[in-house]
């Protein structure tokens, strides 16, 4: 039972594709990464939500366009 669950673990992880940082796309293209964007924290997915600091909301942030 045990060396069945480990290999399912491991069946299941080898064959998960996803790309969760900058090293999994560099070794899945052979291409160095130059440049990754960041993250929105939970704070700025929310729309308006309990933010406690509007500075930082989405609204204070629409101006800052590149």
């Amino acid at each position: 039972g045990t060396l069945l669950g480990v290999g399912l673990a491991l069946m299941l992880e080898l064959a998960n594709r996803k790309v969760r940082s900058a090293d999994d796309l560099s070794e899945a293209l052979d291409l160095p990464v130059l440049g990754a964007i960041a993250s929105a924290g939970r704070s700025l997915k929310r729309a308006g939500g309990n933010n406690k600091n509007p500075s930082s909301g989405p609204a204070a942030l629409s101006g800052a366009r590149a």
